[in-house]
């Protein structure tokens, strides 16, 4: 089963991977700073909407948060685009 909190484990990882901190994320995707802490702190299922607005907000593919976290881990081991 594909939890919120990984969800938002995954959030946070590329977040700060790709060094985009929450607040220019939730300007980035008009969401209120708080909704998008408790996505990332697991305490809430975000709807499809969502989760494609976080997607596009990050700049990545939505399937990024489905891949098994090694290949997740792998893919950001790649050189990002600049």
């Amino acid at each position: 089963m594909y939890s919120s909190k990984t969800f938002g484990d995954r959030v946070k990882y590329i977040r700060h991977r790709l060094n985009i901190t929450q607040k220019e994320l939730s300007d980035r995707i008009d969401m209120d700073d708080g909704s998008l802490r408790r996505i990332e702190a697991g305490r809430t299922n975000p709807i499809l909407s969502t989760i494609c607005c976080v997607s596009r907000g990050l700049r990545i593919p939505i399937y990024l948060f489905f891949l098994p976290s090694e290949k997740l881990m792998d893919y950001f081991d790649q050189p990002l685009d600049t």
